[in-house]
């Protein structure tokens, strides 16, 4: 939160390390690489960063494996963390567009990254342009991954673990 949010970007270093391991799952390849998702660009000035952007930036640095601005923010969209799971995918249906400085091949794999996945609404969006666009494989890595108390009590469950009692269900 205080790295989005409060401006302490210094924390990519310490936050994009934690993400560099996951990389390797993607394989090996020269088509490869890394997208981060887009931001507005009201919202970036607004922040001052996209915090997406940073992480693939420092992911890339420990990685050598490049980062592609392939995706724009086609339109302004209200912040999703306020929203319910159906208002989610409707607030970034056509919210995403190609960037018109890139042009994916049909062997690009693309990793897209960000910071907090909830329901995968964003990477989903994300993902439609990059597939209508042409690419075979894209792959999603995030920081984070926000679950609803119901969700991860289910988690929890699948993976034969206690919940813990600050978190109930």
């Amino acid at each position: 939160m205080r790295f989005k949010f409060d401006d302490e970007t210094d924390r990519v270093r310490h936050l994009g390390p934690l993400m560099t391991p996951l990389v390797s799952a993607f394989g090996a390849d020269t088509n490869l690489a890394l997208v981060p998702v887009p931001l507005h660009e009201t919202r970036l000035a607004e922040r001052g960063f996209n915090q997406s952007d940073l992480l693939a930036q420092e992911i890339a640095r420990q990685t050598g494996v490049p980062v592609k601005p392939m995706l724009v923010r086609a339109r302004r969209t209200a912040q999703q963390a306020n929203l319910a799971k159906a208002e989610r995918t409707e607030n970034v249906r056509g919210a995403f567009a190609l960037s018109p400085e890139w042009f994916p091949a049909a062997s690009d794999r693309l990793v897209l990254v960000d910071d907090v996945m909830t329901t995968g609404a964003t990477m989903q969006a994300c993902t439609d342009v990059l597939v209508k666009a042409g690419v075979r494989e894209v792959g999603m890595l995030t920081l984070a991954r926000d679950l609803q108390p119901r969700e991860l009590g289910a988690y929890f469950a699948r993976h034969g673990l206690e919940v813990p009692a600050r978190l109930g269900h």
